[in-house]
């Protein structure tokens, strides 16, 4: 099957300048480029004649168009609109759904819609693959945020990726989670690996990496990352260095002030990356730091030294970069401004009079500190026991029950065994937003996943538009947003043959409109001047069709290396 997107303004994903051409797609593959002084003499020579993209979506639904030969193709119509590749997720966790069986589409519409075609997928130390399919802690996955059927696991990383090939809606490749890993070794509460534990971690790890992960993931500041040493982590980063792929951190603080060091002293975001900067000078690993942050609105004056550690890094020859989203609020689960201390003790303890009023001061003394309260904490989902909860902040149902916030809030954690999850706000402001937007070393992400039950964080359906929005307000070049969203992210991640409109590379592809382009008037419509969307040849969206069901299998494996 051959489609032809005619009179294109192409933005190949490089970061060059747009080009007006005709692209030939010859089944999953980009064939042809034709600049517009040869599509002329291209088209004449196929002897195409095209219908408007509009009349041709609504009559035939395929933007169908025949030339005198024997063979069709399908020629589409982009006339005054941007012809890109397809856009790259760079932090994902939707590897715990590639294999649902349980109508698993839901769970990736709305990126599609975006116009994402691509997801890097086990960030945050979480990965649904990597372990040893006989460790007795395996109902533990997934930790405190996602649950993997027995059925759907594949501990094999190979085995995984052979498992989603063709068999999920789009491409996908993985991280190896080293809170994975290590569940697997020694369960989740283990503070410090025995030798045999550790080896045991490592060579999971090892195996994945052999077996095509893109890299390694560590999420310090959840269970059990958190009780990782420095030591420890050193052999973790030492194997991303000695296969040549990334190690992508959620770091043990992203705020000024938290649980995760004394309180005072050095800003505990800076404390977290100074870890990293050891991290990656011992080792030479390539980093990757997880959606940059500056949690709380008291962090934010450690922008400056925080991208300063990032820049200097790179400057002396290190391979690093992170990535980040337009939102100033995120999805996380309830025990992120808890000690880690306190969750490790059992129910019992944690009712001691003594350990309550040491953590009720802990958490007034962090609050003042870090200039963060539960008016900021709004319930995503609060357990089975609080469904009128889901969506309210903290603050307003202390409010309107009577009661003090840190009672509501603790009372939360116990009777959602700690699983509850919220959107948290104050991560950063439009200043933040627009400074990292252009960072030589950022790249674009959504940090999303559709939850099954309670409220939708809102980036799972409109962070590309958005960030495509305030690039074009602020007049950045469509050409640089793109390249963030695309072929820089490919490259970061050795993502091959995709991320670029290119002869022989995947034809993964977007049409959008950059006058439009934007989110959705309600936070659940679909975002503005996406116009369609193609997945290795297979049309997966159209602003006029809708969702197509040919999108479901269309998504493949990736492996790197």
């Amino acid at each position: 099957m051959k489609t032809l997107f005619q009179n294109a303004k192409v933005v190949d994903g490089s970061g060059a300048p747009a080009f007006l051409a005709d692209v030939l797609v010859e089944n999953d593959r980009i064939v042809g480029i034709h600049r517009l002084s040869e599509s002329r003499a291209f088209q004449e020579e196929k002897k195409v004649t095209c219908e408007s993209q509009k009349e041709s979506a609504e009559q035939t639904k395929d933007n169908a168009c025949r030339y005198s030969d024997d063979n069709d193709i399908k020629c589409v119509d982009v006339t005054g609109k941007v012809l890109a590749p397809g856009f790259i997720d760079a932090h994902s966790h939707n590897d715990w759904f590639c294999l649902r069986r349980d109508g698993k589409e839901r769970f990736f519409d709305t990126f599609i819609k975006q116009g994402i075609t691509c997801m890097v997928t086990g960030n945050c130390g979480f990965s649904a693959t990597g372990f040893p399919e006989d460790s007795p802690f395996l109902d533990d996955l997934g930790g405190e945020l996602f649950h993997l059927d027995p059925a759907d696991r594949f501990g094999s990383c190979g085995e995984w990726l052979d498992a989603i090939d063709q068999n999920c809606p789009v491409n996908t490749t993985t991280l190896l989670g080293h809170g994975t890993a290590r569940l697997a070794a020694a369960g989740l509460q283990k503070i410090e690996l025995s030798p045999e534990e550790e080896e045991s971690m490592l060579q999971t790890l090892e195996k994945g990496l052999q077996e095509g992960a893109a890299g390694i993931s560590l999420g310090l500041m959840y269970l059990p990352g958190i009780s990782a040493s420095m030591g420890e982590l050193e052999k973790v980063a030492a194997l991303c260095a000695k296969y040549d792929r990334i190690l992508t951190v959620h770091p043990r603080a992203e705020s000024s002030r938290s649980m995760s060091y004394s309180l005072l002293g050095r800003s505990h975001l800076l404390r977290a990356m100074d870890e990293l900067d050891y991290l990656t000078r011992a080792t030479g690993c390539q980093l990757e730091f997880s959606h940059l942050i500056f949690v709380g609105r008291s962090t934010w004056r450690d922008v400056d030294e925080a991208l300063e550690i990032l820049e200097n890094l790179e400057r002396d020859g290190y391979k690093v970069g992170f990535d980040m989203y337009p939102k100033n609020y995120g999805m996380s689960v309830i025990t992120v401004v808890l000690p880690d201390w306190y969750q490790q003790l059992d129910v019992e303890a944690r009712k001691s009079p003594w350990v309550q009023f040491k953590l009720r001061i802990l958490i007034a003394i962090t609050k003042r500190l870090l200039g963060f309260g539960f008016e900021d904490i709004k319930l995503a989902y609060a357990g089975e026991k609080h469904p009128e909860y889901n969506g309210r902040f903290i603050s307003e149902i202390a409010e309107t029950e009577g009661r003090k916030a840190v009672d509501v809030y603790l009372n939360i954690c116990e009777d959602s065994d700690f699983k509850a999850r919220v959107l948290m706000g104050s991560y950063q402001n439009k200043e933040i937003v627009d400074r990292l937007m252009v960072h030589p070393q950022s790249i674009y992400m959504t940090d999303a996943w559709y939850e099954e039950k309670g409220v939708q964080y809102d980036s799972i359906y409109d962070a590309f538009p958005m960030l495509l929005r305030f690039a074009r307000e602020k007049q950045i070049p469509i050409e640089d947003t793109i390249h963030r969203m695309t072929g820089k992210t490919t490259d970061r991640f050795r993502i091959p043959e995709r991320g670029f409109i290119r002869e022989g590379y995947f034809a993964d592809l977007v049409i959008l409109d950059p006058d439009i382009v934007s989110e959705g008037a309600e936070t659940e419509d679909p975002p503005v001047g996406i116009e369609q969307v193609y997945i290795n040849g297979v049309k997966a969206y159209g602003s006029y069709e809708g969702l197509l069901p040919e999108r479901n299998t269309a998504g493949r494996a990736i492996r790197i290396g």
